[in-house]
């Protein structure tokens, strides 16, 4: 399964799951900074979840509409093989709170040039749009930063724009593909893409429609089948 989302320093199955979080990769700190603060849209982060934006992988036994700003999950998603791979969360986890969705503000001194007016809207006032298309490999430094924080330690740890939480690492549990495939199926798919093995469960959950999104509120994304 793969997912898609926003980032900070610090196979395979039979199916890959995107999720939809650019953003939120984008803006989640390097380890190497400091523990407060985060790169996100690391959240298929419709946040930037890497799919979420402007199309979503397409599944290949569910229909799913997609747009250059969203995508929809599968009908009955919740029901699929697919819900079985991943945590599920409860929709009171996206409920209104201090800051939109979630109780505090998107960080400030985001990396990899991330505009964060425009993180903070797809993270806490939003739940099904993303970034452009492509925005985190054209407009901002996230694939220098990551392969020169991977070149240095073998590892990258993505984190949650708003608490610093982790949200993805690379490689992952099963270290199932190369940094050159994560960045490849990146691109193909239009924003950073993580898979299954590839998340920290304790702070990622999928609601029945199949968003992601963090156990503090903010929106990742979309988890959807390829």
């Amino acid at each position: 399964q793969k997912y898609i989302m926003d980032a900070r320093n610090s196979g395979a199955l039979l199916f890959i799951v995107t999720f939809v979080v650019g953003l939120v990769l984008l803006l989640l700190w390097f380890h190497t900074y400091t523990n407060t603060t985060s790169h996100t849209n690391n959240t298929n982060t419709h946040n930037s979840n890497s799919n979420n934006n402007n199309k979503d992988n397409m599944s290949h036994d569910s229909a799913q509409t997609c747009s250059e700003t969203g995508c929809v999950a599968p009908e009955r998603w919740a029901e699929s093989k697919h819900a079985a791979k991943v945590v599920m969360g409860d929709p009171s986890i996206m409920s209104q709170k201090a800051h939109g969705t979630s109780d505090v503000e998107i960080q400030t001194d985001l990396l990899f040039n991330v505009n964060r007016e425009l993180a903070d809207q797809i993270c806490n006032f939003n739940r099904h749009g993303a970034e452009h298309y492509g925005y985190w490999a054209s407009k901002t430094t996230f694939i220098a930063d990551v392969e020169r924080e991977y070149k240095a330690n073998g590892h990258v740890d993505f984190f949650d724009p708003n608490t610093g939480k982790r949200l993805f690492f690379f490689p992952g549990t099963r270290n199932s593909r190369s940094f050159k495939s994560f960045i490849e199926e990146s691109i193909s798919h239009g924003w950073p893409s993580f898979r299954e093995d590839e998340v920290d469960w304790e702070h990622v959950r999928v609601l029945r429609d199949g968003e992601a999104v963090s156990v503090f509120g903010t929106h990742l994304g979309h988890n959807i089948p390829d």
